[in-house]
């Protein structure tokens, strides 16, 4: 399996694991409404099949995907074993293995079943999308620190694993600037903590809001993200993701 790596079990990949049986059958079901290319990697041959999701029954613990569009790799795809899927859209990684798959048949035509994965891994690198800062009645908020000591508390409006974005009453600080470091800022996500965290300017732009008001726009981007902080973040991340892929589903 030499064109692909298997992230589920590196240990520093715990964390985006996603063991809820609902939230990973939503995630499939997302792939088969967009009709979205599979790559499945067979162990045993080290070859790829090119398969999509057609069917999804988390109650029956069922996925039913297309054959192999490589004919002579169909013996071995509908009867494997621990056979990788791996897919990268829109900068996340997804990969789940079958333990098992079988020969099925799903509208007529032949198909492949294996059983709902256990475990998914959803991985979002640290320079891929933002999403809205959404967790309920609270606002996230960042608290930036002066070297004279004052501070100044901001509503985020979106964030990501590479920084935030957020606004400021124009005046409000005019010492902000393109490039300038804030350090020991505390970023405040209400159900998830508070993160200490170094934090720099990377652009610092006017604009009118709907209501016709001038801001300023600021994007920060974190200064050498702990770990361990990268983690938290990619839960709150992952969270508002799959709560987007529910309403989507519910729709």
């Amino acid at each position: 399996m030499s064109d692909v790596e298997n992230l589920i079990d590196a240990p520093e990949n715990e964390e985006f694991l996603i063991h809820s049986r609902s939230s990973i059958a939503s995630i499939l079901r997302n792939l088969m409404r967009e009709n979205r290319t599979i790559s499945a990697y067979l162990p045993s041959s080290d070859d790829m099949v090119a398969t999509s999701v057609l069917h999804v029954d988390a109650d029956k613990n069922m996925v039913i995907v297309e054959r192999a569009r490589e004919t002579k790799l169909n013996h071995l795809f509908e009867d494997g074993h621990n056979i990788l899927f791996d897919l990268k859209h829109n900068n996340v990684i997804l990969q789940f293995v079958a333990k098992r798959t079988q020969p099925a048949r799903f509208n007529g035509q032949s198909a492949v079943f294996l059983e709902l994965p256990k475990v998914l891994l959803r991985l979002q690198r640290r320079e891929y999308f933002r999403v809205a800062a959404d967790t309920g009645n609270q606002n996230i908020t960042c608290t930036l620190k002066e070297t004279d000591g004052s501070e100044l508390k901001l509503e985020v409006e979106d964030l990501s694993l590479g920084g935030i974005g957020t606004t400021l009453e124009l005046g409000e600080s005019p010492t902000i600037k393109q490039f300038k470091t804030f350090r020991n800022c505390l970023l405040q996500i209400p159900g998830f903590g508070t993160l200490q965290i170094d934090l720099q300017v990377r652009n610092c732009f006017e604009k009118t809001l709907s209501s016709g008001k001038r801001v300023v726009r600021l994007g920060l981007s974190y200064v050498d993200l702990p770990a361990d902080k990268e983690a938290m973040l990619q839960k709150y991340i992952n969270k508002v993701q799959l709560e987007q892929l529910r309403q989507q589903e519910d729709a």
